[in-house]
């Protein structure tokens, strides 16, 4: 019942809309979430998207989190993935 409500909400905004963000929840690999996730891939994958990862250095280890998203998609997952944004940096900026 909800994936219908996300997948007319889509179309609706899809009809006016030529360019859209799409904001998943929590982590995109949640593998124990995965069969009933409608908030992730499935909605990548309804929309035809492409993805940016977003990853924070202040919920741990950036490069982990980014290969530990990365490695158990599916290679056509992955494919869709066109970036990582890091929304948080330190370090010297030069």
């Amino acid at each position: 019942m909800l994936w219908d409500l996300v997948k007319s909400s889509y179309e609706e905004l899809a009809s006016t809309y030529e360019v859209m963000v799409i904001e998943g929840a929590g982590s995109a690999v949640a593998m124990n979430l995965r069969d009933r996730d409608i908030v992730n891939w499935p909605v990548v994958e309804m929309a035809d998207a492409a993805v940016n990862l977003v990853a924070d250095i202040n919920r741990g280890d950036i490069f982990a989190q980014v290969i530990g998203t990365m490695e158990p998609l599916a290679p056509e997952e992955r494919e869709r993935v066109i970036g990582v944004v890091m929304n948080t940096f330190r370090g010297d900026p030069n």
